[in-house]
């Protein structure tokens, strides 16, 4: 199970969680992720990490670019070496993220 809870997705299906990257890397082409930090704990992995991009939007004819800078934390739990459940939080604001979002709630209320 993957959780975004700044997005407020969850997908329990690996098809649809990459769909989810895919959509994510299409919206977000030159994305970064940065490790700061890994933590473990028994079955459970946390990560801090620092992601970067580019949004890309137009407003009219007028074509804007808004750099995206955002501090994160992933939360794995993994058994039999294998994560059976990853949660992600950060701030959803600060990730520009809402047409990912909608793309998403839209398709998974479908």
């Amino acid at each position: 199970m993957f959780t975004d809870h700044a997005l407020d997705l969850e997908f329990t299906d690996r098809g649809n969680l990459a769909d989810f990257f895919h959509k994510s890397r299409e919206l977000f082409p030159d994305a970064v992720v940065d490790v700061l930090s890994i933590r473990e704990s028994g079955d459970q992995a946390v990560a801090e990490w620092r992601l970067t991009a580019t949004q890309s939007v137009r407003y009219g004819y007028m074509p804007c670019r808004f750099r995206i800078s955002l501090s994160g934390v992933t939360i794995a739990c993994i058994q039999n070496g294998k994560i059976v459940r990853w949660s992600d939080y950060y701030d959803q604001m600060t990730s520009r993220r809402s047409a990912l979002a909608a793309h998403f709630k839209e398709w998974i209320e479908l």
